[in-house]
Formats: structure tokens, C-alpha cells, sequence
């Protein structure tokens, strides 16, 4: 079972934590908050996609043989208009450097997205990828 707390700080300005010591700071991206100290809870949401995608992708890999160099993901989020604004279609990039073959890195993207990441499959937002492999687009 995971458990986390999130303490209130004051204003619209939280600190989660974790039953292992870490801390993560969470804010409103309201300006009358500020003065600005951490996340915003929708920001850190793609956070979570892009390192537990990530995590398996990177796994993934190593066990097909390739050599990872560098890895990193961006991701963007559009928004619903009106309350609850839910993520509506997410878009992840992911840039890969190594000896790694085109099929391997596709593989490994998508099998997190079918299988294995909690943080993609608990989501109900159209999530898209692409997926960038030593500087060109595979």
C-alpha cells in the first residue's frame, strides 16, 4: 500500500511527504499565493508520467541489451475548460542517447504504456508520445 501526507503550510502552499523521508513542496499557481515555492499538483502529475514511464522504459531497455547514454521526457498538458479541469490529452517526448535500435526504444516506450505504468494506466486523459533516439525522431 502507498501512503503519502501533505501538510499545510499556509496560503495555498503544501509539503507532501513520504513514509521514507522525502519532501516535495506544492503550491497554487494563484499569483496572490506567492511567493512561489514548489509544484503545482497538475505539474507534478506529469512528473510522476514521466519518471514512471521513464523508470520502465529505462529498465525495458537494459533488458533488451541496449546501452543507454541519456535519457530525459517532456511533457506537456492541455487542460479541460471547465471545473474539474482534468488533463484532457497529455504529450510526452522522449529523448533517448545510446546504442540503442529504433524497435527496442519503441518497445520499451509502449510496453510502459500498455503494461506496466501505474502512473499512465491510472490516468483517463488521452496520453500521446513520441520518441527521439540520438537526435532524430523514430
Amino acid at each position: 500500500m502507498s501512503k503519502v501526507s501533505v501538510t499545510w503550510n499556509g496560503g495555498l502552499y503544501f509539503t507532501g511527504d513520504d513514509n521514507r523521508g522525502h519532501t516535495v513542496p506544492l503550491e497554487s499557481a494563484a499569483a496572490e499565493y506567492g511567493p512561489h515555492h514548489g509544484f503545482l499538483p497538475s505539474e507534478l502529475l506529469l512528473a510522476a508520467l514521466g519518471a514512471c514511464t521513464g523508470m520502465d522504459t529505462v529498465s525495458l531497455l537494459a533488458r533488451y541489451g541496449a546501452k543507454v547514454e541519456e535519457f530525459r521526457v517532456e511533457l506537456t498538458g492541455t487542460k479541460k475548460e471547465e471545473h474539474p479541469k482534468a488533463f484532457n490529452r497529455i504529450t510526452a517526448t522522449y529523448y533517448l542517447r545510446g546504442t540503442i535500435e529504433p524497435e527496442q526504444a519503441h518497445k520499451a516506450v509502449s510496453s510502459s504504456y500498455a503494461r506496466y505504468s501505474v502512473v499512465a494506466n491510472s490516468l483517463s486523459a488521452a496520453i500521446d508520445f513520441k520518441i527521439v533516439l540520438n537526435g532524430s525522431e523514430v
